[in-house]
């Protein structure tokens, strides 16, 4: 069967802008073979609609981007990874007060939230994940490695000696933390 992705931004942010991050984002994962749709936390608001799609990809707020809507969502998020369900978020999530209003998500995700990030860093892919498997370390201009990954995660991703990415299984379903700014909005970074 086809995967289906979600790719949540809320309405009015700058990530959702014609030929920006999301578009490209959105296009490259259809060419490699997924269903990949842009979605508001309005089109996940029931554990429903959230079952619609194998993937949650959530778009960091980032700078000069909207707020978030993962409130509208965050009390199903649990039930729908443990599920089978998959759950991704990179970049600024893990940062301030953006995941403020979703415990769940923030519980979901195998990264502990903090404040800590490194800029002009090369990120080194480590262990034997699948999901690093063929990557070589990169450059970046700014990762959130927040403090870490929590107990039980396995580290993918590596800042120096900080964890900078992170995945873990919850249930049937997995989730994910990457903290190089994939999905940020270009216009800022």
């Amino acid at each position: 069967t086809q995967l289906s992705v979600a790719i949540e931004a809320p309405l009015g942010s700058c990530a959702r802008a014609v030929g920006g991050v999301l578009d490209t984002y959105q296009s490259r994962l259809v060419a490699r073979g997924p269903l990949a749709t842009i979605v508001s936390g309005a089109a996940l608001d029931t554990l429903a609609k959230l079952r619609a799609y194998d993937v949650v990809v959530l778009a960091p707020p980032g700078s000069g981007c909207a707020g978030n809507d993962l409130a509208l969502f965050d009390a199903n998020i649990s039930e729908y990874v443990a599920g089978g369900g998959g759950l991704l978020t990179t970049g600024w999530m893990m940062f301030d007060t953006h995941l403020n209003g979703a415990p769940e998500i923030t519980v979901a995700l195998p990264q502990v939230r903090s404040n800590g990030f490194g800029s002009g860093v090369t990120i080194a892919p480590t262990g034997t994940h699948p999901i690093v498997s063929g990557v070589t370390p990169f450059n970046t201009q700014y990762d959130n490695y927040g403090g870490g990954a929590k107990s039980g995660a396995t580290t993918i991703l590596l800042d120096g000696t900080n964890a900078a990415g992170s995945a873990w299984s919850v249930g049937a379903g997995r989730a994910v933390y990457l903290g190089p700014h994939f999905l940020e909005h270009w216009g800022a970074y």
